[in-house]
């Protein structure tokens, strides 16, 4: 990193690689994500149903964002929209019932549950070895 000129510069610069960092994080969270999903999907084979794949397509993770002294990125699975299938469950429940096997009474899906509990292990660790890499 270049000598700052001042405070402010100082404070400009490590911002930049902080936001390197989130970015790095970021990206290692959207993999992170998809590949705890798709170890649900490896859990089973089932029969009374066709899977759709709409649940791999939950995992949304936001740009960095931010000004002054913080950054911000969410990464988060989208309840949004449901099935059009079985007894039409919304996708709140789908992923309640992925995710822990069990949910109001529905019957569980096929695949391996604790994807979310998977993917969120790693997050931290991302940022964590993100961040180790410029401070």
């Amino acid at each position: 990193m270049p000598i700052a000129s001042s405070p402010a510069e100082l404070e400009r610069q490590i911002m930049e690689k902080m936001k390197t960092a989130a970015n790095i994080a970021r990206l290692k969270t959207v993999v992170h994500m998809r590949v705890a999903l798709q170890s649900f999907y490896a859990g089973g084979h089932p029969v009374m149903y066709k899977r759709t794949g709409q649940l791999g397509n939950t995992p949304i993770v936001t740009t960095v964002s931010g000004g002054g002294r913080s950054l911000t990125y969410d990464a988060y699975l989208n309840e949004g929209g449901g099935y059009s299938t079985g007894c039409k469950p919304s996708m709140s429940a789908v992923l309640q019932l992925a995710n822990y096997g069990s949910y109001g009474g529905l019957r569980p899906t096929v695949g391996a549950s604790g994807f979310w509990e998977r993917a969120l292990t790693h997050i931290e660790n991302d940022l964590n070895s993100s961040f180790a890499i410029f401070f």
